[in-house]
């Protein structure tokens, strides 16, 4: 198969802040000219995947992460304990997309969710792309569910934070994933079987704790053709200052520099 014909998938995965490192790929693949053909997100990586796909450039959404204050992002969360769009975040951050459906940004995008309930992933291609990411992002008991079509959906970084099958399933030959670390894991921990089974929030509470033991079931189908693991140590998922966006946007970029080799390589 001839370079040009190659179609190429990024897969950006769930980190928080840490995933500002994806700023980072995304400004030295533009600058190289290595073409993104289709894109796969969890949690903040699906904000910031929706956001290129929909035309923004990574100086655009480098500007949007670093113009916000800490208690830009608190309220964010904490105002009335559910994501709004009147927030200055909600206006920066969530119209990265614009208001438009997935299936009609400039670039295929796919974003990832988990419906705690049912234990399952939730996979958007098509719809409003807006309160798709705000299900992509939703911390659950901290900004509460974003119910689409009949599900309560949360972050879906919990059950998926890297979905490498995704691109492939959108007509991808080859695979460049970001894993800047995903979500928190913690100790297996159950409830007593009768709450769950009646109780819907208590369910969900008990699925999460699942999931965050570690027990999720795993979505890898075919592997990556190319991993990038940018160094981000110190940072973590709720490191909401300046300096550790513009070090977590620098790793990525210092990572994706390191593996332009093995990129040129894959395209050829």
């Amino acid at each position: 198969m001839a370079s040009e014909q190659l179609k190429i998938g990024l897969v950006l995965g769930a980190g928080g802040i840490r995933s500002c490192a994806h700023i980072g790929v995304l400004k030295l693949l533009v600058r190289e000219g290595i073409p993104i053909d289709c894109i796969a997100g969890a949690s903040a990586g699906a904000l910031i995947g929706a956001g290129f796909a929909g035309g923004m450039t990574p100086q655009d959404i480098e500007n949007t992460f670093l113009e916000l204050s800490i208690w830009d992002y608190a309220r964010f969360y904490l105002d009335r304990i559910r994501i709004r769009r009147s927030s200055r975040v909600g206006r920066r951050i969530l119209d990265l997309s614009g208001s438009v459906r997935l299936e009609d940004l400039p670039i295929p995008c796919a974003v990832v969710a988990v419906d705690l309930y049912r234990k399952e992933r939730v996979v958007f291609r098509e719809g409003p792309a807006n309160p798709a990411i705000m299900a992509a992002i939703a911390i659950p008991f901290i900004s509460g569910p974003v119910r689409i079509g009949g599900r309560r959906l949360y972050d879906g970084g919990l059950i998926d934070p890297v979905p490498i099958d995704l691109p492939r399933s959108m007509g991808a030959d080859k695979v460049i994933a970001v894993d800047v670390g995903g979500p928190l894991r913690g100790p297996r921990l159950s409830l007593p079987g009768r709450l769950l089974a009646t109780i819907p929030a208590v369910r969900e509470l008990g699925n999460l704790l699942e999931l965050m033991g570690g027990t999720v079931p795993q979505y890898a189908g075919v592997p990556e053709d190319i991993r990038l693991r940018p160094d981000l140590r110190g940072i973590g998922p709720n490191s909401i200052r300046r300096t550790s966006i513009r070090r977590a946007i620098d790793q990525g970029e210092a990572c994706a520099r390191t593996a332009l080799p093995a990129i040129r390589r894959l395209l050829s």
